[in-house]
């Protein structure tokens, strides 16, 4: 009886120990992967506050990639607006040697830098709404450049015919502006009150400089149209001139607010980079209090182990002992 006892205790203990052993094992690996099973009552308090430090990470992560977006938005936009001034400031230099060489004026060269203009303007625009430009029966946006080759293409296609001045200033109204003109039904179907914005935190938001259908950059785009058609023309020299001289003063008249738009986008990249700065020191404090929570320290595991062991041998001495007293009475 005695030896039965005995062999049935030792194998339990052998058994109970080997579970535990295999509890704590799993309880590390738990942890190190990331999991929070299997947790003892201490850390069982812990878990909302694990949840909690999780989920603060995972919204730090998404608003970490929304910064990141926003940074190339606005650098893409700051290059459109460099192109855009630089384009405005060698016109109006160019403008006045025009008079004393007036061949200039119609050159493959001109028509080019025209629309290298042009085409900045539509990516400003495109970029602002967040990809509004549209295609003849196609619901899918295209890359800024081949948006404005459709647009010129179409542009020259409608209004390719030769006109004077006033003329092409007319169609060119007729073809961008109101609901029913050709700018509008097949290009753009942009929303006054929509516009791309980055929420960069809970409580702020960064807006672009412009909204996508600006009447200020709209009128641009007009501006610079009829320049290349006036250019493809080529209208007589004298309207021409006068075509330039107009185009050069309203680009001009334009210059401040475009100047204007870069600088707060500089502060705009400033506020992007103290938002990265800080979000980064609240990812360590989170990652190092979800350290602290969920840390098991494996040097007093396997202490708390060995006494567990110590105990139960101690356990089944004194069961053991029992039994053989017990068997003694008994006999006796």
């Amino acid at each position: 009886m005695n030896l039965s006892f005995h062999t049935y205790a030792r194998a339990n203990l052998s058994s109970f120990t080997s579970q535990l052993k295999a509890e704590i094992l799993n309880l590390s690996a738990d942890l190190s992967a990331g999991k929070h099973t299997n947790l003892g009552k201490a850390q069982v308090v812990q878990i909302p506050l694990i949840q909690s430090i999780q989920s603060d990470l995972q919204n730090a992560a998404t608003r970490a990639i929304i910064r990141q977006d926003a940074d190339f938005f606005f650098t893409q936009t700051e290059l459109s607006l460099a192109n855009i001034t630089a384009y405005i400031k060698a016109e109006n230099e160019r403008v006045v040697d025009l008079s004393s060489a007036p061949q200039a004026m119609a050159t493959r060269d001109a028509s080019a830098k025209a629309e290298s203009f042009f085409t900045a303007l539509v990516g400003l625009i495109n970029r602002q709404s967040g990809g509004k430009f549209f295609f003849s029966g196609h619901q899918s946006h295209r890359a800024a450049l081949s948006d404005a080759k459709t647009i010129l293409t179409a542009l020259r296609q409608d209004l390719g015919a030769t006109y004077t001045a006033d003329q092409l200033n007319t169609a060119l109204n007729i073809w961008f502006d109101g609901a029913s003109a050709r700018f509008e039904q097949d290009f753009y179907h942009g929303d006054t009150n929509q516009h791309k914005t980055f929420q960069i935190n809970a409580g702020e938001s960064l807006s672009p400089p412009f909204r996508g259908n600006s009447e200020a950059v709209k009128m641009m785009l007009k501006t610079a149209a009829k320049l290349i058609l006036a250019i493809d023309a080529p209208v007589p020299a004298p309207d021409l001139a006068q075509i330039y001289q107009k185009t050069a003063a309203s680009l001009h008249g334009s210059l401040d607010n475009f100047q204007q738009a870069r600088a707060n986008l500089g502060i705009t990249h400033q506020r992007l980079d103290q938002q990265n700065a800080f979000a980064k020191n609240d990812q360590n404090a989170l990652e190092l209090q979800m350290a602290e929570l969920t840390d098991i320290n494996k040097y007093d595991a396997t202490v708390a182990l060995q006494d567990a062991e110590t105990r139960l041998e101690n356990l089944y001495l004194i069961t053991a002992k029992l039994s053989k007293l017990s068997l003694i009475h008994f006999l006796k």
